[in-house]
């Protein structure tokens, strides 16, 4: 059976995704490494524990995303039925996180126009994403025969 288009556009940007995902938490875990630990002994400051314990929270959860979206893409590439059920959660997961970050990024800062456009930008995929993978075609191809 043949896989369309749409399916391999999919797998392939959230492999590229998860791939950015690990690279930017591994950036980052380095950068607050160096802040952490090294920088201080050159400038006597420090972050509150509360802070750093909530960084390397932000970093672990954003490597264990990135891993679950390129194993999500690779088996939505070989047409699991489970991959798709997964990115259609990962999809909806996204559209809520996106929507509160522009919340709190309006209210924080009253950049309205720029984190609107950001918020276009960040649900674009994700909204694509549910309206491509609950097609009856391919629910089809992905064994739901209901």
């Amino acid at each position: 059976m043949d896989r369309p288009g749409g399916v391999t556009f999919f797998g392939v940007i959230y492999i590229i995704f998860g791939a950015l995902s690990i690279l930017a938490s591994l950036f980052f875990g380095v950068v607050f490494f160096l802040l952490q630990y090294i920088y201080p002994k050159v400038v006597p400051y420090t972050y509150p524990m509360s802070f750093s314990i909530f960084m390397w929270i932000l970093i672990v959860i954003g490597l264990a995303f990135g891993i679950l979206e390129i194993i999500m893409g690779i088996n939505l590439l070989k047409l699991k039925g489970w991959a798709r059920k997964m990115m259609i959660v990962i999809a909806i997961i996204s559209i809520v996180l996106s929507s509160l970050l522009f919340i709190a990024s309006v209210i924080m800062t009253k950049g309205f126009i720029l984190y609107f456009l950001s918020l276009i930008v960040q649900l674009i995929v994700p909204i694509l994403a549910l309206w491509y993978l609950n097609k009856y075609e391919v629910k089809w191809l992905f064994g739901e025969r209901y």
